[in-house]
């Protein structure tokens, strides 16, 4: 029972962390996308931007909150890796207790002499497995509201960059339209 709900907190764990690596990616993606749009209102060349500008001058021209949010990003990747691992080994001894039990309630369902004995046993073994379905049910829960948040994300995500499509749209627009004008007067 400890180690299904030590399961339960360690799958809550996750994805919270893949909640936050989602935050995170997305403050990155942000700032990468105002940077690129920003290169575009100026009339530079993507391409020729990247070429001529180093990782050291793309650190300094870094907001605090980006590098903070890489360095968070790094943070929260190892941090899952070790979760993972720890779930890994929580499912396993979760299995081996499994085994455990079927074995021992076999055993006792043997030994027990009494028609009383043995009712009582199965009882007490259907408590714990109501008791684990419970715990199950609950962890699938916390999933399934964990997939709704991501999907939430989503959406918010496709939507930004919907608003970005459009905006950067208009700009090539307008900008065609005065080097249109332009080039006829």
């Amino acid at each position: 029972m400890d180690v299904r709900r030590r399961m339960m907190e360690i799958d809550n764990t996750l994805l919270a962390q893949s909640i936050e690596f989602d935050k995170l990616g997305m403050i990155i993606s942000e700032w990468e996308t105002e940077k690129a749009v920003s290169a575009l209102e100026n009339g530079e060349d993507d391409r020729s931007s990247e070429s001529a500008s180093s990782k050291d001058y793309e650190k300094e021209e870094m907001p605090e909150y980006v590098a903070q949010a890489f360095e968070d990003l790094q943070f929260v990747k190892s941090q899952h890796h070790r979760y993972l691992q720890m779930r890994e080994d929580c499912e396993t001894d979760y299995n081996n207790c499994k085994k455990k039990t079927i074995s021992v309630t076999e055993s006792l369902t043997e030994k027990a002499s009494s028609r009383e004995q043995r009712e009582l046993l199965h009882l007490l073994t259907r408590v714990y497995e109501l008791e684990i379905e419970k715990l199950e049910m609950q962890s699938a829960q916390l999933c399934r509201e964990h997939e709704l948040r991501c999907r939430d994300l989503m959406i918010l995500r496709y939507d930004r960059q919907r608003q970005l499509c459009d905006e950067i749209i208009t700009k090539q627009r307008i900008l065609i339209d005065s080097l249109a004008t332009g080039e006829k007067t």
